[in-house]
């Protein structure tokens, strides 16, 4: 009886309590009800939607899965939600690829941008950002130890290599990828920043040049929300600026909305990455008047595009939201003017849905 009577109850609470519209905590938007038709039955999607709704409804959502964490550490089992627990408060997702088509298909349509742009006498370039698990291998558990690159890396064959050169720096203590976040932090950036110099040919600042600005020391990205670790460490968001920069122009082309590098009314919600540039967009323009490059990428490139910034003009490009097809855009581009073309994604978008 009160086991029926605890079922009717967290059952009802599931539709009566007051929604969520962003679970923060997750840093996501909460799964709404399905809308129920002989199709979505037929197909089954309701039934698959109704389980998110039901789930992402769940009374006390967040601290039961933060109390599923803690369980699963208590037991020794070192990671919850794919997300390991490694030394010096590094959370590291496991990832194992089994699936490569996706990442082939990916690199066959970069490999056709760039023998469609060479062609014609444009200058290319390619750069695969590295996961935390290839960079921060050392921090990873005992029993999670890595081997120095994945199998995925087998495809991968962008002559722009940053692996080894944040591997090192990371080995070293110096903080080049978030510790609850899957992204490279502004020094890492920087590190990118420099060896980009090398094939696009421009001379790198020193840090010397730059004055570092900690904008926020309370980040818990991607990472942390896939697991909810309580025991979880803040990350710090850094921007290296310099002369000039805040007046460097940052247009969204798809609305007509103008901005700056930084966003700083991200810094109070829960997508604090989302500082740098404002986030992803289809296509912005970066301009100050200088020579102009052509960067087609994923949110990796957004905190590398301050830097890069001070060297070029550039079209940022984020085939995921683009609503017309990226060769009818890039003919448009490249129909005046043949200006560098580089390309940037990180090892886990090419494979998955890279919008190529």
């Amino acid at each position: 009886m009160l086991y029926a009577l605890l079922v009717f109850s967290v059952g009802t609470s599931i539709f009566l309590l007051p929604k969520k519209k962003l679970l923060e905590r997750e840093n996501r938007i909460a799964s709404t009800f399905p809308t129920l038709s002989s199709e979505t039955l037929l197909d089954k999607s309701f039934f698959v939607g109704f389980s998110e709704f039901c789930c992402d409804s769940f009374p006390a959502r967040e601290r039961l899965l933060t109390l599923n964490s803690s369980v699963e550490l208590g037991w020794g089992k070192l990671e919850s939600g794919g997300v390991m627990m490694g030394k010096k408060h590094n959370l590291i997702k496991r990832l194992e690829y089994q699936n490569f088509d996706k990442l082939k298909d990916n690199l066959d349509e970069i490999g056709k941008i760039r023998n469609r742009l060479e062609s014609i006498g444009v200058k290319t370039h390619f750069l695969c950002v590295p996961g935390a698990l290839d960079v921060l291998g050392e921090y990873a558990p005992l029993p999670f130890a890595v081997r120095e690159s994945r199998e995925v890396w087998r495809y991968v064959e962008g002559e722009i290599n940053v692996t080894e050169r944040l591997r090192e720096r990371a080995n070293t203590g110096e903080y080049v990828f978030y510790k609850t976040d899957h992204h490279w932090t502004s020094l890492g950036a920087y590190y990118a920043y420099c060896e980009l110099g090398e094939y696009l040919g421009f001379v790198p600042y020193q840090p010397s040049d730059f004055e570092v600005e900690t904008v926020s020391e309370s980040f818990l990205g991607t990472t942390y929300s896939s697991a909810l670790f309580p025991f979880a460490v803040s990350d710090k968001i850094e921007a290296f600026r310099y002369a000039g920069d805040s007046e460097i122009t940052v247009t969204d082309l798809s609305t007509g909305r103008g901005g700056g590098l930084y966003d700083r009314s991200a810094l109070s919600g829960s997508s604090k990455y989302d500082f740098f540039l404002g986030g992803n967009r289809a296509h912005v323009k970066v301009e100050s008047g200088k020579p102009r490059l052509i960067l087609i990428k994923d949110s990796f490139a957004n905190s590398l595009v301050p830097f890069l910034a001070r060297h070029y003009d550039i079209d940022l490009i984020d085939p995921r939201y683009l609503k017309k097809p990226l060769s009818a855009l890039i003919s448009d581009i490249y129909s005046d003017g043949k200006p560098p073309l580089l390309i940037i994604f990180g090892i886990d978008t090419l494979t998955g849905n890279a919008g190529l």
